[in-house]
């Protein structure tokens, strides 16, 4: 009799286990199939989410910067830019700076380097040394440089054009000095949740606009952060990474037509609140407790 009794309290345990193996098992893969399909979509949702942000803010910065580069191919054309003679090139580049409000400086600039004509009536500057003369001087199409202005002291983004001979010879070049507010206002008021911003920096790596403005001001060099990294072997794309502070972030990026990347990114348990959601759901679904 004992031993009927052993081997009947011996096996009932075995049976409930076998029981409640048959019970949950098929719960907890229920489960992590529904929390692996959410997780994936979620994912898919956030990084089209900073896709989307980051090319239209990536389309406003090529549309404005090619807006203002048909400008300046057209108006070198013109016989009074042609003559590379102050007197007939001042009043039509007052002219630029008056109807292109954004642009505080329009001047021309010889071969040598040495300002020629220039809008503010101011006295004439060397400009020899800046990048946007010496890559058109080299042969470069334009030139463009993001740089703390000489006449005004602050961020500023000049663009040139060369001015050629009959014979594409260059005879110089002519400049617009332009403030980035109107780039920088877009960039920075783009809004993702609570810690989602976004960034745009240039060929070098270094702040054109961001949402810090002491970056904005100090040309803070961003080529180290990892999305930039990124953009130097892709023209788009979205990664994970963990930033300076030890945070997770998730980002987009995309290159702009010019060479400037810009940047999209969000904290990555603000970005993926939901995926913890959307556990505590499956669980529910399954009755499972947590």
């Amino acid at each position: 009799m004992k031993n009927q009794d052993s081997i009947q309290f011996g096996v009932f345990p075995k049976m409930l286990i076998a029981m409640l193996l048959m019970a949950v098992i098929p719960l907890g893969t229920t489960w992590l199939v529904n929390y692996q399909a959410t997780t994936a979509r979620i994912s898919e949702h956030v990084d089209q989410q900073l896709d989307r942000i980051a090319e239209g803010l990536q389309g406003f910065v090529d549309t404005w910067v090619d807006m203002n580069l048909r400008m300046l191919h057209q108006n070198a054309e013109l016989p009074g830019m042609q003559s590379m003679e102050a007197s007939r090139q001042n009043p039509l580049l007052r002219l630029v700076t008056e109807e292109y409000d954004w642009n505080y400086l329009a001047f021309t600039v010889a071969p040598n380097g040495q300002n020629v004509g220039r809008s503010d009536g101011k006295k004439t500057k060397f400009y020899g040394d800046r990048g946007y003369v010496q890559q058109v001087l080299s042969g470069g199409v334009r030139g463009q440089q993001v740089l703390i202005g000489k006449t005004s002291g602050k961020p500023a983004f000049v663009l040139s054009v060369p001015i050629r001979r009959e014979t594409q010879t260059i005879k110089g070049l002519w400049a617009i000095a332009m403030t980035i507010a109107d780039i920088s206002d877009r960039i920075t008021n783009a809004r993702l949740g609570e810690t989602g911003r976004a960034f745009l920096v240039d060929e070098a790596g270094k702040v054109i606009a961001h949402q810090n403005q002491a970056f904005t001001l100090e040309r803070k060099d961003l080529s180290g952060h990892p999305a930039v990294i990124a953009a130097t072997t892709e023209t788009a794309g979205t990664l994970n990474f963990v930033d300076e502070d030890g945070k997770r972030r998730v980002a987009a990026y995309r290159k702009t037509r010019h060479g400037w990347t810009l940047v999209a990114e969000q904290d990555h348990r603000e970005a993926f609140g939901a995926i913890v959601e959307a556990n505590r759901n499956a669980w529910r679904v399954s009755r499972i407790p947590i």
